[in-house]
């Protein structure tokens, strides 16, 4: 357990003179914190056949879209992107402020109290700072007791901090809904559902251990053979949702801030089956739910795996949309669960609330009876979660593909020459050689048709009047009971495993392990002193790896190198025709990866990810057509039907999953543990949400800049022409900084940047006549006759040259900008600085969209 931010809390609410503005990282739990920059992380519809013609990358158009943001030279500038980018980060969270603060139940009766006399914090600002280390530090309930009592014996006398970690953890009881669980027994050979789990097992004609052997008579079912899971009560954690944690303002919000574009896909909302089960819903606070399921080891050192069914509402802002995470149920055992057994109650609940006409709730504002329907008509699976979930054969198997009836074949699996790393089996003597052949999903012109929900449920008949599946289907799955649930499209792009760990990671172990004209593994070392080079800003969480250590590499690691540092990285040591094939996937995953998505993205990136799988065969070979590299072809159907791949990411499933089985210590009280943890981690969100709305309420109508508490530098630090930039703007009484907080968002200038190992001073901003330039933050200036802030930027010039482009098709890569610096500074208004963006080499790289931080 690391001590570092138990210490660094002590000291802050020790020492009041560091507390002099209430805006310090308890409001920003991210890796923008100010003061969290020191500890550096090093490592937590229509149904659209396919194409029957062949495929060319020059029909592709690569004419700048107007609704975009591109500059007028043909490169991204970003400007419409991150229009709101300050506030997506800080600012978004307090739009209803005020009907958030009358709703929350947090500190009602002690709002203005002091944790002591003289401090500058709350008591309830003092426990969230607490819960933030808890979580990070995956502290014990025992180390959060300890630590308790240690920070209440080295505050002054007396104070308002809680006595013991019970007492602290008490304050949280009226901020969660979940403190219902029911358990249900089920027989885990037959998978009928018990009432109790000493119910007899009536339709296990097969299990022997529930049975005398004498007389074959059933016995009580008291063996190991009974299986048990938990559920959570949807309709009571939704009524919390909408009386108490604003959730209806958060809908109301939504719809307010909802500018719907022609022809543009820019939340999951937007997408064509979202269309098709909205237009059944009627009322505004009707609910769409996104629902995942994924498994999780509890701990390296056992078997068990922890399946939740976890929904988010579709009709929230997507930087708050995982505030209001639904927990239906939670399965844990040493083997993956029985789907159509464990998904039971949750498919019966939302058939019930659907057969009622939905659930009451009162408004929080208006007082009135309120009703709400509630669906779940899509899913975010990984791709054995999808096989099961659908009651269908194994993504390896010969219709393993859940989105179309293509069928795999047998080719060839690599010599075993090829394989550069990694152990060899040993071969017996005089043993003779077999072919091995491998189950690939060959790339074809011909059409192959999708999957629709009546063929699956025709599929499903046959299978289980056979007995056998059919083009891969095992029998009708019980989501398939769902309201408006088409077993056919329910299916989401969920990118982190298909595209980042599936694909992107299995090219490159290629690229660095296996003999062949694309192999770099004799240039790993300049790669990887390449990209450790490369400082990134606090919006990426993990500090960029070699591929040296591509085995440990996390899907956000991954999603970084594709995007930002794979072609600055390999330009100079990839052969050329496989540089262009790689750089199709980098573009296509940029352009799924925008805040909006136009129609022309989405034909463009159609063609290039089909460029990209028919290639494989030519470039590579065909053995190399997994389950993975088939699903590229179906990628922009799946963004079609439910938009783009950042609203249906895996990403914050994946984190909640991590939090709550990072604090599962031990499996006594498997139950009680989950329950507490699940409703600490919406506690703290509850808790987040309402302090930082004080705090922006107080904060009025000033620049809301801060100087972290920071010294201000000596004038003698800027050069002579630093000087004469500020005479010649007239500021005579000012003071210099080296970094600043501009609502919540942390810049940096060249000088500090060189001390530790992010950078946060390459910016994108926007000039008084609205073009887009970038640069280099030397200093911070403040004008002390009007408390203006300004920065002193080295202006960067872009290579037209040198940009990266297809050379079938001449399209450039649209995110990484080629500069040198243009030997030019001017002052720019903090105000006027759009974003953060990265420098790998010569090379600017560009966030696809504003919503993925802390990636």
């Amino acid at each position: 357990m690391s001590w570092k931010p138990l210490v660094y809390f002590i000291v802050q609410v020790s020492r009041t003179t560091l507390l002099r503005r209430l805006d310090g990282d308890i409001y920003f739990s991210d890796a923008s914190t100010c003061d969290s920059q020191h500890a550096e992380e090093e490592d937590a519809t229509k149904q659209v056949p396919q194409s029957q013609n062949k495929i060319n990358l020059q029909e592709i158009d690569c004419e700048p879209d107007s609704s975009d943001g591109h500059s007028s030279d043909g490169c991204s500038s970003g400007g419409e992107l991150f229009e709101c980018e300050l506030s997506s980060e800080a600012e978004a969270d307090t739009d209803s402020a005020d009907e958030l603060s009358a709703q929350s139940s947090v500190a009602s009766d002690d709002d203005e109290d002091l944790l002591y006399d003289g401090a500058n914090l709350t008591p309830d600002e003092a426990i969230l700072k607490v819960l933030q280390v808890y979580i990070a530090e995956r502290w014990t309930k025992t180390s959060l007791n300890s630590n308790v009592k240690l920070i209440k014996s080295l505050l002054p006398s007396p104070n308002l901090f809680p006595s013991s970690g019970r007492k602290l953890l008490s304050r949280l009881d009226d901020l969660s809904a979940y403190q219902i669980i029911k358990e249900h027994f089920y027989c885990s050979k037959c998978q009928t559902v018990k009432v109790n789990a000493t119910d007899s097992c009536e339709n296990c004609l097969n299990c022997e251990d529930c049975r005398d052997k004498d007389d074959f008579v059933k016995k009580s079912c008291d063996c190991q053979n009974t299986g048990v899971f938990l559920e959570f009560s949807i309709e009571e954690q939704l009524k919390f949702m909408f009386e108490n944690l604003g959730l209806a303002s958060a809908i109301d919000e939504y719809h307010s801030h909802r500018t719907v574009k022609d022809a543009h896909l820019c939340d999951i909302t937007d997408g064509s089956e979202y269309a098709r089960v909205r237009s059944s819903l009627t009322s505004p606070y009707d609910l769409v739910l996104l629902t995942s399921s994924d498994g999780v080891e509890l701990s390296s050192s056992s078997k068990q795996e922890m399946w939740p069914i976890l929904s988010v509402p579709c009709e929230v802002l997507p930087n708050r949309r995982f505030s209001y995470i639904l927990v239906s149920g939670v399965y844990v055992d040493n083997k993956k669960p029985p789907m159509n057994v464990f998904f039971k109650p949750f498919v019966r609940n939302l058939v019930s609330i659907h057969e009622r006409g939905g659930i009451s709730w009162v408004h929080p504002k208006s007082k009135s009876l309120t009703t709400s329907k509630v669906v779940s008509p899509a899913l975010c699976l990984d791709a054995p979660a999808k096989a099961i979930i659908l009651n269908m054969k194994n993504h390896n198997h010969r219709f393993g593909c859940n989105i179309c009836e293509q069928k795999a074949v047998r080719v060839e699996a690599a010599p075993a020459d090829e394989v550069v790393q990694g152990k060899r089996k040993r071969k017996k003597k005089n043993m003779p050689k077999q072919k091995v052949t491998l189950r690939r999903f060959v790339f074809t012109e011909d059409d192959v048709p999708l999957r629709t929900g009546e063929r699956m449920a025709l599929l499903s008949d046959l299978a289980e009047a056979r007995n056998k599946s059919r083009r891969g289907v095992i029998g009708h799955p019980i989501v398939a009971s769902l309201p408006f649930f088409d077993t056919g499209k329910c299916l989401t792009a969920e990118y982190l495993h298909t595209v980042l760990l599936g694909v992107v990671k299995y090219f490159l172990n290629l690229m660095c392990n296996v003999r062949g004209p694309w192999y770099i593994g004799n240039n790993i070392k300049n790669i990887d002193l390449f990209v450790k080079a490369i400082k990134v800003p606090d919006f990426t969480k993990r500090l960029p790896r070699g591929l040296k250590d591509l085995k440990f590499f996390k899907g956000s690691e991954l999603r970084a190198f594709l995007l930002f540092y794979s072609l600055p990285a390999l330009k100079s040591y990839l052969p050329d025709e496989y540089f262009q094939h790689w750089m199709l996937l980098v573009i296509s995953i940029y352009n799924l990866l925008k805040d909006c998505i136009s129609d022309k993205d989405l034909n463009s990136t159609e063609i290039m990810l089909r460029c990209f799988v028919r290639d494989v065969n030519t470039l590579y070979h065909p053995r190399y057509y997994t389950y993975n590299v088939h699903n590229l072809l179906h990628l922009c159907t799946l963004v079609k039907r439910w938009g783009p791949l950042w609203a249906t990411s895996a990403f914050e499933f994946e984190n909640y999953n991590g939090f709550i089985t990072s604090h599962v210590h031990g499996t006594k009280h498997l139950g009680k543990e989950l329950l507490n943890n699940i409703r600490i981690i919406q506690s703290t969100k509850v808790l987040e949400v309402s302090l930082l709305n004080k705090f922006m309420k107080r904060a009025g109508n000033n620049q809301n800049v801060d100087t972290c508490n920071n010294k201000k530098l000596s004038v003698d630090v800027l050069s002579h022409q630093e000087n004469a930039i500020v005479a010649a703007e007239g500021f005579l009484n000012y003071e210099i900084y080296d970094r600043i907080k501009v609502k919540g968002v942390v810049f940096t200038s060249r000088n500090y940047d060189s001390n530790v190992k992010r950078s946060n001073s390459f910016i994108q901003f926007q000039k008084p006549d609205k073009s887009i330039q970038y640069g280099e933050i030397l200093h911070f200036i403040k004008d002390l006759s009007c408390e203006q802030f300004l920065a002193i930027v080295t202006l960067f010039k872009i290579q037209q040259t040198s940009l990266f482009f297809l050379e079938e098709s001449l399209c450039t890569v649209p995110h990484l900008l080629p500069v040198e610096y243009a030997e030019t500074m001017i002052l720019v208004t903090v105000s006027d600085i759009l974003t953060k963006v990265i420098k790998a080499g010569n090379y600017l790289c560009l966030r696809p969209n504003k919503y993925e931080v802390s990636l």
